[in-house]
């Protein structure tokens, strides 16, 4: 393989340490029938400390890139790969199938270079109730992403394909270092002229957990990031989402979702110019939910009672 230009240069964005980062190499280094291919590993450190990968890789480059944010990391090793098509991987997923990139190479046969190509997620069956609510959302996500005009709308930065011609002209905003950059991409690849593919059988596997003060994070920021490309008008309207049943232990964490979510929302139409640091976000987030339940008082006790359950 070494000897061959790569088809596919597999980008993925890593912090410091790369937890789960070996598990991701090892699925790539069992896969069967690829086409050429190699791998940018590009760590995005808060210290100085780096923990290497330890399974050797034939093509493996290891990056250091100091700027904050996964897009610019993004960017930066799309920047030195050499393949024709660019693979996005979120460094805490696994490749289950071991023909996997080898229907990569086939459907990349018949794609053309202004297409975004994507699959879905899954998830393990030992996963928490929060990360299978998580889950339920990103189904909720790509599953409600056919239109009419621009293909599918929906799709996962963790688990993509781009052309590396097309991409030169437009990358992920760097500027945005949590919530919506990848929607921000996808939206305005679309309103471009290019289109956008799911592919069913392109599936990997995510392998986290998630705590509750994660997903409200995730929620918050990713309604911030919504409402913000609202603004920027290259929003693509999307179709009405399918509603997906999900096991009732992980039901109530959908409904916190959402309303983190839309709390996100409201910050960014009242400080479109402050991003919220941590403590802002559950600061804001409290203020919301007591004062939409302010003219109810047994409903707001009910809430903080229900609340310190849930981080039980």
């Amino acid at each position: 393989m070494g000897a061959l230009k790569p088809k596919i240069s597999i980008v993925i964005p890593a912090a410091t340490p790369a937890v789960g980062i070996n598990l991701l190499l090892n699925s790539l280094r069992e896969q069967t029938d690829a086409p050429p291919h190699e791998i940018h590993v590009v760590f995005n450190p808060r210290s100085g400390r780096i923990e290497n990968p330890t399974l050797p890789y034939e093509n493996l480059h290891l990056w250091t890139h100091s700027q904050r944010g996964v897009n610019s990391a993004r960017n930066f090793g799309a920047s030195r790969a050499l393949g024709e098509w660019i693979y996005f991987l979120d460094a805490d997923c696994v490749l289950t199938n071991p023909k996997h990139l080898a229907q990569v190479g086939t459907v990349l046969a018949n794609s053309e270079p202004n297409t975004l190509i994507g699959g879905p997620y899954s998830i393990a069956q030992t996963a928490n109730p929060i990360s299978r609510a998580y889950h339920h959302i990103q189904e909720r996500w790509v599953r409600g992403g056919s239109h009419p005009d621009f293909g599918w709308i929906h799709l996962l930065g963790g688990n993509l394909l781009v052309s590396k011609e097309v991409f030169g002209k437009q990358t992920f905003d760097s500027e945005i270092l949590f919530g919506g950059a990848e929607a921000d991409f996808i939206f305005r690849w679309l309103r471009s002229g290019g289109q956008g593919r799911f592919i069913e059988d392109l599936s990997v596997r995510h392998s986290h957990n998630l705590s509750a003060n994660q997903l409200h994070t995730k929620a918050f920021l990713q309604g911030y990031g919504y409402e913000r490309t609202r603004s920027r008008r290259i929003l693509i309207d999307p179709p009405r989402r399918p509603l997906i049943s999900t096991q009732p232990d992980a039901l109530i964490w959908v409904n916190e979702y959402d309303e983190s979510f839309q709390c996100g929302r409201d910050y960014y139409r009242r400080h479109p110019n402050v991003f919220p640091g941590i403590l802002r976000i559950h600061t804001f987030a409290w203020a919301e939910r007591l004062r939409r339940r302010w003219a109810h008082p047994s409903r707001a006790a009910w809430e903080i009672s229900r609340w310190l359950n849930l981080k039980k």
